[in-house]
């Protein structure tokens, strides 16, 4: 239930930037607060952009959103986004997109998503999701792609965590990809902070393997424990 309603809150806040419009294809990287947009294109097709600046109640020291061809391809996508961002004692919601609408067609070979979530720290509340569409779609209608992974939501210090999800792309040609952050400060201090950094990729086969095996692993052991309490 907890993990339908975080999705439902993405989506929505995702949502209320759509507006009508043809999509440009070229990687795009915005940042909202919910009054004020801000947004950089990569003009230069390197797979590069950055964001940093002052917007509302949020400074953003770091912003950056990696890509095809920095990382990753066209046909094993990669996208990479990595934030710092203070608020000034004001309870807001600051929201990043990070979206790459040049991929495609992803190799027939890759079976699963990973979208990970790393190296973080927050006073508040981030939300990391990402999306994807089999057709070019602009920045202002991310909203209507579909949610690759399920919320993955932090609080506190020194957090991480992923999802796995299957290839639901095919042979799409093109194909579009999103990461969508959303960062809550409850403005409970005079100045509240929070940095991550977040990564959708197409998992190594040994790295797939070896998440398997340890989930397999921490199965095995709670067998094990049951067996012992019952004896």
């Amino acid at each position: 239930m907890k993990k339908i309603v975080l999705k439902s809150l993405v989506l929505a806040t995702v949502g209320m930037m759509c507006l009508a419009g043809s999509a440009s294809a070229l990687p795009i990287l915005r940042i909202t607060d919910g009054v004020e947009t801000i947004t950089r294109t990569d003009n230069d097709e390197n797979g590069l952009r950055l964001l940093n600046q002052t917007i509302g109640d949020w400074t953003i020291s770091t912003n950056t959103g990696l890509t095809d061809p920095a990382i990753g391809s066209s046909l094993l996508p990669e996208l990479n986004l990595a934030s710092t961002a203070t608020s000034n004692g004001n309870a807001s919601t600051l929201t990043i997109i990070w979206l790459d609408n040049t991929l495609g067609p992803v190799s027939s070979s890759v079976q699963n998503f990973v979208t990970s979530v790393g190296g973080g720290y927050t006073d508040g509340e981030v939300t990391v999701q990402s999306f994807y569409s089999d057709e070019v779609v602009g920045i202002n209608n991310v909203g209507t792609m579909t949610a690759l992974s399920d919320p993955l939501t932090f609080t506190g210090s020194a957090f991480s965590g992923s999802d796995v999800s299957a290839n639901l792309l095919g042979d799409a040609n093109p194909v579009t990809l999103a990461l969508v952050a959303t960062i809550t400060h409850s403005g409970a201090a005079t100045s509240e902070l929070t940095s991550f950094t977040a990564n959708m990729n197409v998992p190594e086969p040994g790295a797939l393997l070896a998440f398997g095996t340890g989930m397999m692993g921490l199965v095995g052991i709670a067998a094990v424990r049951r067996r012992e309490d019952q004896e």
